[in-house]
């Protein structure tokens, strides 16, 4: 049996406003790691997670969706979409509520991120960790002004192997060990 089968998956959150990019993301995360046959492929990475009709033609997350990556290391991690609409919180806490990790995320376009996600999250004692997306529209020097430890950005895949490595490393990890090692890169 191989021993990647005998550890507990990773659970991440993603989590923010509307438009942040949640689940492009984990659309470009499925694509970057080979989770997604050739014949399964999107153009719209956003709909890899928004599989309701109704979230695809108002583009919007509704309901909570789970997708399991396969990560290079052969390890299991399962990503979490949630709504970001304040009116879906519901759907957000049902989510955080057996995550192992949030992954805050916070727009160049906006520049703003959720602080009630990461409240909410914090509440749950689930450790957080901000994320830039839509980083190719910004210089770096402005994503260290952010106190991002990730930037990426999801369409040109810019910093998404950074955010594999992290989190083929986390996935490895089980109980204590994993919680520390996500706490050395939370903001507080």
């Amino acid at each position: 049996m191989d021993t990647s089968d005998m550890i507990t998956p990773l659970k991440v959150i993603f989590a923010g406003v509307p438009d942040v990019g949640k689940s492009t993301l984990i659309g470009s995360l499925l694509q970057h790691t080979g989770s997604v046959f050739d014949d399964q492929r999107q153009s719209d990475l956003a709909h890899y997670t928004d599989g309701l009709q109704s979230e695809q033609a108002e583009g919007r997350t509704i309901d909570v969706s789970y997708r399991t990556v396969i990560l290079p290391n052969g390890y299991r991690t399962i990503l979490i979409d949630t709504p970001g609409h304040t009116e879906l919180l519901t759907n957000f806490v049902s989510g955080v509520s057996g995550a192992d990790l949030v992954l805050a995320l916070c727009s160049t376009e906006t520049m703003y991120g959720s602080s009630i996600h990461v409240r909410i999250a914090r509440d749950f004692n689930v450790p957080v960790i901000r994320v830039l997306t839509k980083a190719d529209s910004i210089r770096r020097e402005a994503a260290t002004y952010l106190q991002s430890r990730f930037a990426v950005d999801s369409v040109s895949g810019t910093g998404v192997p950074r955010l594999i490595s992290f989190l083929e490393h986390a996935a490895l990890l089980q109980g204590q060990q994993r919680r520390a090692y996500l706490e050395e890169f939370t903001d507080g």
